[in-house]
């Protein structure tokens, strides 16, 4: 059986872990938490990282967090997204305007995107890189700049792609990640939101834990008015909420499995863009489809291997009876999810519904040897002539 995903948490995390436990620690949001986030943010090279409980969870929140300081109306999403993306705009009153994707990398066609933001003013927009490919930051961000857009990334599936020395979740004004079990790095569940605006990182972390400002640097706490007595640690102050909160707090076990798995991602990374790149050569050289990767992408920390095919229910079929697992390129065309149909007005999104009927992804990730990409590989070509 070869496996969509890893066994990510190797069995030296887990007896480091057991080996932390056995001195009786605290479990709850503590210095574990901190140091992982100072680890997280020195690693990907930003000021500041907040630690919570999932991805969904982080771009919640860093949706509502930029809402405290801006008005956030309209934002355009990629067609090809994952549920809660769009689902953290609609639970927050926001419009997502969707933008269709390019069939050479999957990501936002920047064609399309600019007459989205001429058509539609929007006040933000959420980049997201699938399975990890890089989208056309340079554009991207241009047309940022040039609309006074502020721009979001969604690099839950793409932690650790880099552009020129530049790391996804370095460009935009919040970014977001996932520490999902079967992502590149996991910490059982989490997820991180990063920022470079102290300012903006204090709003995550208080909206982070019910609203008030326990966790937020004394800078910023010094700025809001003391409600009780003359300190915030007056018996008052304990209780007292500044922004409309959530829970969304994870662990220090969490975060202690967290920083073991950073301390080996580099390697992961490298040997995730080694298979994609060993999955393409081999692909590409019997007439199929395979993603383009732009000069710009150094590395590339492929969530899987994506795949456009004409009778993907047939490959789906092939490749289990085989032993070996797939599936659906994330949500394809969001907007065909039931929980969106009757929520946005219909848009014409070709390519998101080529995506959406054709596209598969296969396993692509450390656990796997070459000789296991190129097993594979084989199994598909066994039919390559149907698809």
């Amino acid at each position: 059986m070869i496996k969509i995903s890893p066994e990510t948490i190797t069995k030296k995390n887990i007896d480091n872990l057991r080996e932390w436990l056995a001195d009786y620690p605290r479990l709850t949001q503590y210095t574990e938490v901190q140091n992982f986030e100072t680890h997280f943010a020195d690693w990907l090279k930003t000021k500041n990282a907040v630690f919570v409980n999932s991805g969904s969870s982080a771009i919640l929140l860093a949706l509502s967090a930029l809402r405290e300081v801006r008005p956030l109306k309209k934002v355009i999403v990629p067609a090809v997204s994952w549920a809660t993306d769009v689902s953290s705009l609609l639970h927050l009153g926001i419009e997502p305007i969707f933008c269709d994707s390019s069939i050479d990398d999957l990501n936002m066609d920047i064609g399309k995107l600019e007459q989205l933001f001429v058509d539609h003013q929007p006040d933000a927009i959420i980049s997201i890189s699938v399975m990890g490919l890089a989208p056309n930051m340079r554009e991207i961000t241009r047309l940022c700049d040039k609309y006074c857009t502020t721009l979001i990334e969604d690099c839950c599936e793409g932690i650790g792609t880099q552009i020129n020395g530049q790391k996804l979740g370095t460009f935009g004004a919040i970014s977001v990640f996932s520490m999902y079990y079967s992502h590149q790095a996991s910490s059982i569940e989490g997820g991180i939101v990063v920022t470079n605006d102290d300012n903006m990182a204090d709003i995550v972390r208080s909206m982070r834990e019910h609203g008030w400002l326990r966790t937020c640097s004394l800078k910023y706490q010094q700025s809001k008015p003391l409600i009780y007595g003359k300190s915030m640690d007056a018996i008052g102050g304990l209780f007292t909420f500044y922004h409309p909160g959530f829970n969304m707090r994870n662990t220090d076990l969490n975060a202690f499995l967290a920083t073991e798995q950073l301390s080996g991602i580099d390697a992961v990374i490298r040997q995730r863009d080694s298979h994609l790149r060993l999955y393409m050569k081999h692909i590409k050289a019997k007439g199929l489809w395979v993603p383009t990767i732009s000069d710009d992408s150094e590395i590339v920390s492929a969530l899987g291997y994506p795949m456009l095919v004409k009778n993907r229910d047939m490959l789906y079929a092939h490749l289990k009876a085989e032993g070996i697992e797939s599936r659906p390129l994330i949500a394809g065309n969001i907007t065909r999810q039931p929980f969106l149909i009757s929520k946005c007005r219909h848009v014409d999104l070709p390519v998101a519904d080529i995506i959406h009927d054709n596209g598969i992804y296969l396993p692509l990730h450390q656990d796997m040897t070459d000789s296991d990409v190129l097993h594979v590989v084989e199994t598909v070509l066994e039919v390559a002539e149907k698809l």
